[in-house]
């Protein structure tokens, strides 16, 4: 439906002047094009429902059209125990998938009574162990002691060789011992590398990750990413692994052995950050699900391959969560929201929208990272508004150059209440976001345009929208649209 919708885009530098007509404007000629063209043809069933409760479910998966994901390290740290009840209570009624902390003694059975069908995983760490000293000893993180008590329950396997050790203190063929360990620094803490290809190393690690997960529907494992190992340790002289290559395939490999141990009903989410190269993605896949911190960012001109990226990792059967990040510019404008950071928001949302799979279940949207305030206070009521679901891919509905000299691109998708657009970064040279790079393209006949804010509310009907740099817009059909909100 967008191919014939995308040809008949008007493409402008203002929102006022351009008049509702059928054609499209070369933004490098100015020429019109005058192919004939049909119009979209609207979704034959009958109007319905939108930004209703009708649609909200208490329980996991709470909308149709749109699964939520938080990593939740604040509630259980919350000293009043009033609070903490109302923020689970709250939480667990609106996110479906959570990420909890290291050891989190009581998150999982709060989730679990307000929202059961709620999935809940917990954090852990794979390829690297924290060294003693610096925090308690646990089986998730720093799990020193745990891995001493379990070799000696296995002695058919030697500690030693569970470790990765620096070539140039004891090279090959010399004995291995803690002293020589690869060491380095992730964050504050000092780590030891774990060795992907040993069996005993690996039999532990299906173990110890199997308890970690016991009572919980899966496991996080974070600093999982390509850049994550290549900073620590690509660059070092590593007795087992002389070759690069062969260290990535064996980690992959790690992967794969632990979700086939776990069994189907544990999830290993991987935390790739916003990695895209073709090791994370074999990592991903060998897990079966990726957290990508920080990939949905507006001020990044590389969106459209992340974009690509998360799609086939999904058309791979993969789950995905979509993790926001980019700080919002000093010079970044309120666009045609009420603010920067609603407008930095919508494009987020809206981002999740244009690489949605149908059914939506594999993409999971997250709507903060942050644990300074209830989540409550940063919830996104649009994402309550029902879109319905796409109807066909993502397409190209206009490009060429803006007023400021840059290129552009705007991406439409169809979906059945609703129609998405997103303008992302296509240029890196690309730093105003203002009305100085504004483009307006015309909605499709048949139908009023009625633009969606990120709290919800919606403005007048319209037959047009204008996008800057960095800009989104959702516009939901009036002749299936109720704006009557909810209140889960």
């Amino acid at each position: 439906m967008l191919a014939a919708f995308a040809a008949m885009l008007v493409v402008s530098c203002t929102q006022n002047t351009v008049p509702p007509q059928v054609t499209a404007i070369s933004d490098s000629t100015g020429a019109p094009d005058t192919t004939s063209r049909s119009a979209p043809t609207p979704p034959e069933s009958g109007p319905s429902t939108i930004n209703t409760g009708a649609d909200y479910d208490s329980l996991s998966s709470h909308w149709s059209h749109i699964r939520v994901q938080i990593s939740d390290y604040r509630i259980e740290y919350q000293s009043d125990a009033t609070e903490r009840t109302a923020e689970y209570k709250w939480t667990a009624g609106h996110v479906d998938y959570v990420t909890l902390d290291a050891g989190d003694p009581r998150s999982i059975a709060q989730y679990r009574l307000y929202n059961p069908k709620a999935s809940t995983i917990r954090y852990a760490l794979n390829w690297t162990v924290i060294q003693p000293g610096q925090e308690a000893e646990n089986n998730s993180t720093t799990y020193n002691d745990h891995m001493q008590a379990w070799y000696a329950a296995h002695p058919q396997y030697q500690l030693e060789n569970a470790f990765l050790h620096d070539a140039s203190q004891c090279p090959a063929g010399t004995p291995k011992t803690p002293s020589c360990r690869l060491s380095f620094k992730i964050w504050t803490q000092n780590r030891w590398a774990i060795n992907p290809s040993d069996a005993g190393l690996r039999a532990y690690q299906a173990a110890r990750l199997a308890e970690v997960a016991s009572d919980a529907d899966g496991l996080f494992l974070d600093e999982h990413a390509s850049g994550d190992m290549k900073d620590a340790i690509g660059s070092k002289s590593i007795t087992e692994y002389p070759n690069w290559s062969q260290y990535q395939s064996d980690m992959v490999s790690l992967l794969a052995s632990l979700h086939t141990a776990l069994g189907p009903s544990k999830r290993i989410v991987i935390n790739t950050s916003s990695y895209t190269t073709p090791w994370d993605a074999q990592m991903t896949s060998a897990a079966g699900n990726g957290h990508s911190e920080g990939i949905n960012d507006p001020f990044r001109a590389d969106m459209e391959q992340r974009w690509t990226y998360l799609e086939q990792m999904m058309a791979a059967g993969n789950g995905m969560d979509l993790v926001g990040g980019g700080d919002v510019p000093a010079n970044y404008t309120a666009g045609n929201s009420a603010d920067a950071a609603s407008r930095q928001q919508l494009f987020k949302l809206a981002s999740y929208y244009l690489v949605q799979p149908s059914p939506v279940d594999l993409l999971h949207f997250s709507f903060v990272n942050q644990w300074d305030q209830p989540f409550s206070t940063r919830w996104l009521k649009a994402m309550e508004v029902d879109v319905g679901q796409p109807i066909g891919p993502r397409n190209v509905a206009a490009e060429g150059t803006d007023p400021s000299g840059h290129s552009y691109r705007i991406w439409a998708r169809d979906f059945e209440n609703a129609i998405v657009f997103v303008r992302p970064l296509i240029d890196w040279s690309q730093t105003t976001y203002d009305d100085g790079t504004a483009m307006t393209i015309t909605l499709p006949p048949g139908d009023e345009y009625l633009p969606l804010n990120i709290d919800g509310t919606v403005g007048a009907p319209t037959d047009r929208v204008t996008l800057r740099a960095s800009e989104a817009a959702i516009v939901l059909r009036k002749s299936r649209t109720n704006t009557t909100a909810p209140t889960p």
